[in-house]
């Protein structure tokens, strides 16, 4: 079978971008000039942020920018809505349970792009194996098999009538 290699590069390429996520810094302002900074971690369309005491989720579809967000701070909570650049979130406003409205915006350095999930150092152990010569392992713990029902005994079951 012949194969082209334009056939299997654009598939992976979009799954490669389509798991790209971005560590971004923020900044959430309130109402009487409390502002506090933090990081917002966007996951192709979802991610969360995290600034002091205000903390917050967002979502949106992969064909928009849009999204909407979800956040808490300091006993007051509201929804609003947001702008995602790609896998960057940018920014977005809330209308808190307190009447006021509170601020994201993107505060400092450019983002950092991470591929999901990140890969270990080339070398690196990918964690311990557990081998069946492991002293640590008394014996071998039996496991049903897939067509295998859970049993039951006739009788009364406790607690009923």
């Amino acid at each position: 079978m012949l194969v082209r290699p334009l056939a299997l590069v654009v598939p992976f390429l979009g799954v490669a971008l389509s798991a790209c996520s971005s560590i971004t810094p923020i900044r959430v302002s309130l109402p009487k000039g409390e502002s506090y900074t933090g990081t917002a971690w966007t996951n192709a369309y979802t991610g969360t942020f995290s600034a002091g005491p205000c903390q917050g989720s967002f979502n949106g579809p992969l064909e928009r920018p849009d999204v909407i967000i979800a956040m808490h701070c300091v006993g007051r909570r509201g929804t609003g809505t947001g702008v995602r650049n790609g896998s960057t979130f940018v920014g977005g406003t809330v209308a808190l349970n307190n009447g006021t409205i509170a601020t994201i915006s993107r505060a400092g350095p450019d983002p950092v792009y991470h591929l999901i999930p990140p890969l270990p150092p080339f070398g690196a152990s990918r964690g311990a194996t557990l081998a069946p010569s492991d002293p640590s392992v008394s014996e071998a713990v039996p496991v049903p098999s897939a067509g295998a029902a859970p049993t039951a005994t006739s009788g009364p079951v406790p607690g009923f009538r």
